[in-house]
């Protein structure tokens, strides 16, 4: 019903991001949005996620009649997860970057511009399709 991309983050960053806990087949099984407690875990959600339509359809208009600002981290995952849809986690190994702050959003794009970056956008492996 929904997938969520994870990786882990340093303890002391958790509180800025959804931290789950998982079992030993990747369900989600507990889901706090940017816990204050560090105790938490340090499995962070990446905020890409994967919806059965019919379910985020569903949980959207469950939650949209409470606030006109439906939140993934504050709604829309727990309401799932309490309703008992199935919810994994898909443990991301490739380069990732949080950029929510200006601070990390300048300095990744610094970065890039090294000679050898992390991520390198001119790669083969990174083709760029335009319509023409």
């Amino acid at each position: 019903d929904l997938t969520i991309a994870v990786m882990p983050v340093p303890i002391e960053e958790t509180n800025r991001y959804g931290i789950m806990q998982v079992d030993e087949n990747q369900n989600i099984m507990q889901f706090y949005e940017k816990p204050k407690e560090r105790d938490k875990g340090n499995l962070a959600s990446m905020g890409i996620y994967i919806f059965s339509t019919h379910v985020l359809a569903k949980r959207l208009a469950e939650h949209g009649k409470e606030t006109p600002r439906t939140d993934f981290g504050h709604h829309v995952i727990p309401a799932c997860l309490s309703a008992g849809d199935k919810v994994v986690a898909y443990k991301y190994e490739g380069y990732w970057v949080d950029v929510g702050t200006i601070d990390s959003y300048w300095s990744t794009n610094l970065a890039l511009l090294q000679a050898e970056p992390a991520l390198d956008l001119y790669g083969d492996q990174w083709p760029i399709h335009t319509k023409s």
